[in-house]
């Protein structure tokens, strides 16, 4: 359900767009190599919390030069 709200906020604005959605960490970290994102919004999800999947995308996909 707010999945689905957050969605819905997301549409009404023309400039934005929701690119995937995930039900758990895991699908949200396998999604990020396919992704040219400048947002993630993370949630409490199951298999993986949201903290724990940001940290992992940060270490992995973010990667300091």
């Amino acid at each position: 359900m707010l999945r689905q709200g957050l969605r819905t906020l997301v549409e009404d604005y023309s400039h934005l767009q929701v690119v995937v959605e995930a039900s758990n960490g895991v699908e949200a970290i396998d999604a990020v190599p396919q992704l040219r994102s400048d947002v993630v919004g993370m949630d409490n999800m199951p298999q993986m919390n949201g903290i724990e999947a940001t940290s992992r995308i940060k270490e992995e996909f973010l990667r300091r030069p």
